[in-house]
This record gives C-alpha cells, sequence and structure tokens, in this order.
C-alpha cells in the first residue's frame, strides 16, 4: 500500500515560512554590512589585529597579542595566511619594538600588498562572526519569547547601526560579544 502524502499543517508552512525570513534578515546583515565594509576606511586598529593575527599563523609568535586574546586576530587573518600574503621584512627585531599602531599601518599600506583586498577578506570574516551572533540571537530570543519574538530580535539586530558598524570591522569586538552571549546562554 503507498504511502499516503501528508498535507502541510498550519504550524509547518508557519515554520518553514519563518525560516525563510530568518535566513532573509540574516542575508540581508551580511550584504548591508560587507557594502558598507567595502566603503569605510581604515580603524586605528584593524591593522594591529591583523598583522597579529598574521604573526600567529606564520611564526607561532604570541608576543602581539592583545588583552583580548589570539583567536579572533587568527580567525580574521586566516584568509590573508591562506592566500600566501607575506609577513613584512622588517629589520632585525624591529617589529617586535614598534608601537602597534606603526606596525599595522606599515603592514596595510608599506607592505605592497592590497590593503583594501586584505581588509575585505577580514572583514568578511567577522561578519561571519556577526551573522552567527545574529542565529544566536534569534534563537535565544525565540526560546524565550516565542517565533515572533525571535523575529523582532533578529530584526532590531540586522538594523542596527551599531551592530552594521561594528559587525564589519576587522577587531576582535565581534568575537567576544558571541562568545559571552554564547557563555551566558
Amino acid at each position: 500500500m503507498p504511502a499516503i502524502p501528508s498535507t502541510p499543517t498550519p504550524r509547518r508552512i508557519a515554520t518553514r515560512s519563518g525560516l525563510w525570513l530568518v535566513a532573509l534578515l540574516l542575508i540581508a546583515y551580511f550584504a548591508l554590512g560587507l557594502t558598507a565594509a567595502s566603503r569605510k576606511s581604515v580603524t586605528g586598529d584593524e591593522g594591529f589585529h591583523l598583522i597579529s593575527g598574521l604573526s600567529f599563523w606564520v611564526f607561532n609568535d604570541y608576543h602581539l597579542a592583545s588583552e583580548t586574546g589570539s583567536a579572533a586576530q587568527r580567525w580574521i587573518a586566516l584568509p590573508i595566511w591562506l592566500t600566501g600574503f607575506q609577513f613584512p621584512a622588517f629589520q632585525n627585531d624591529q617589529w617586535q619594538h614598534t608601537p602597534q599602531a606603526t606596525l599595522g599601518m606599515d603592514f596595510l599600506y608599506r607592505s605592497g600588498h592590497d590593503p583594501d583586498r586584505m581588509l575585505l577578506m577580514a572583514r568578511t570574516m567577522n561578519g561571519l562572526l556577526a551573522l552567527l551572533l545574529g542565529g544566536l540571537i534569534y534563537a535565544w530570543s525565540r526560546r524565550l519569547f516565542g517565533h515572533t519574538g525571535g523575529l523582532i530580535s533578529l530584526a532590531l539586530f540586522v538594523f542596527s547601526p551599531g551592530m552594521l558598524a561594528h559587525g564589519f570591522i576587522s577587531t576582535s569586538d565581534i568575537a567576544i560579544t558571541l562568545f559571552l552571549l554564547a557563555s551566558v546562554g
């Protein structure tokens, strides 16, 4: 006897359309953030986070590690390392004694690499963490307030100027926010 196809219930239809709406909101966030990030100038600490992450990958050297740890810096520098960008050739151990901001700017603008490309790759990696943060916000809010509450929370996240501005800057801020929220949850 052939199986009778089940007809979609209203609850199943609502859940499916709700997940499409979540995906659409997250895609909108990523598109808005990445578009804005490609037009932003470099911030004061982005170069330092990039060169720190690259030094972790290339030399396994952690003296440039900031107080935020190395995981976020490794994450944003991963595509730069994988695509073969070379660590700048400093004189002797100059890179160990140069101020952080100078190191970062030298790496971005005096190493002969395309700074816009490096920044876009790093900002995209940070944007992926921001997507996870948005998903976590939705999931947590949905658990507390139901599907509608989750969608409202996600929409507030997606269109928040603060989240759009900081979600695509290659620093450790979004990584810290994501993991602190996950640990509290």
